[in-house]
């Protein structure tokens, strides 16, 4: 397909191929497309050839500068955590120190409260002991009172129960004995 469109590439003038002749005319044209393709190869392994050539220049440009960057980036990184690791112990001893005037005021504090908390302690234990004697005295009390309404109910509720009993036991003695006369008038 390469060689028809090489044809293509160089067209003789008719004048010239009429005095070199048809198949002259074909071998310049054929000679002519393979300098042109020869030159074409050439030119495309010398571009390829140079383009690989700066490419490796600035590859090796890039790994450079990258060294360079990290070695900077290294040192800084070191400066900064020499930096950091320092502002970090002064930081650390601004706090214990703060941590230990902190504990011995709440300490004091903690002390002042439990004092206060025992002395309230003690008041409302004291309130408390003498409002739960009231109150016990007045349940004792409450509980003699319906003590004595029970055992009044009580007896009232047994007089009634004995009477009910009795009206109870009298109607059943009523309906044996009406029973028995029914049963003794027809066993006659």
């Amino acid at each position: 397909m390469e060689d028809v469109a090489d044809v293509h590439l160089f067209m003789l003038p008719e004048s010239l191929r009429a005095k070199l002749g048809e198949e002259a005319a074909r071998d310049l044209v054929d000679l002519l497309n393979a300098a042109g393709r020869s030159q074409r190869e050439d030119t495309v392994i010398l571009v390829g050839e140079r383009f690989e050539r700066r490419l490796l220049e600035v590859k090796s440009g890039l790994e450079q500068r990258i060294t360079d960057v990290k070695a900077d980036l290294e040192r800084r990184i070191a400066e900064v955590k020499s930096e950091l690791e320092q502002r970090i112990a002064e930081v650390k001893s601004e706090l214990e120190q703060r941590i230990a005037e902190v504990k011995s005021e709440l300490e004091q504090r903690i002390a002042e409260v439990k004092s206060e908390l025992e002395q309230r302690i003690a008041e409302v234990k004291s309130e408390l002991e003498q409002r739960i004697a009231e109150v016990k005295s007045e349940l004792e009390q409450r509980i003699a009172e319906v003590k004595s309404e029970l055992e009044q109910r009580i007896a009232w509720v047994r007089a009634d129960l004995i009477k009910w009993m009795f009206v109870f036991w009298m109607g059943q003695v009523a309906v044996m004995a009406g029973l028995v006369g029914l049963l003794y008038n027809l066993l006659r």
